[in-house]
């Protein structure tokens, strides 16, 4: 499968990381935080930690920054976008709520989550399927990915 447009939502470690294997893979990524001092931290982050998680420096310039308020309609663009934000279940579920009004039929939503269950996540959305991604991203060489999906019929009422 080729991506045209992938972004990362959450520049914390993980996200960052994230974005930076996409980068790797000769990918532009569109990584959004709350600020612009959050996405340029972990651009710098980026460059400067060792073992380097990007493969070529020049990689770097494969990640456009911006924020989740100035840029959230970019993610209308994308076809892959990949959720990473605190592990709260309150701001991750405001996250897929606005997900859910923005993003084409198409788009494949992956969360980086590790403790809340998918189905808490989604149990309010329109697209009840999702992917995990492992940790630390950036030391393995590729991305194992845990799928599921829920018909209509199962998916969780709204709590």
């Amino acid at each position: 499968m080729t991506f045209k447009r992938i972004a990362v939502i959450g520049a914390g470690t993980m996200g960052s990381g994230i974005a930076g294997q996409i980068a790797n893979a000769g990918q532009k990524v569109l990584l959004l935080d709350l600020t612009t001092k959050a996405t340029d931290y972990a651009l710098e982050r980026l460059q400067k930690s060792e073992p380097a998680p990007l493969h070529q420096r020049g990689n770097v310039d494969l990640i456009e920054t911006g924020t989740i308020e100035a840029d959230f309609d970019k993610l209308a663009e994308c076809d892959w976008i990949v959720e990473a934000v605190v592990e709260r279940l309150d701001i991750k579920r405001d996250l897929y709520k606005r997900l859910d009004a923005v993003i084409s039929d198409d788009c494949i939503v992956t969360s980086n989550t590790s403790t809340i269950p998918i189905k808490l996540l989604v149990a309010k959305c329109l697209w009840p399927s999702g992917k995990g991604l492992p940790s630390p991203i950036t030391l393995i060489p590729c991305a194992t990915c845990a799928f599921w999906s829920l018909s209509a019929a199962q998916t969780p009422a709204p709590m």
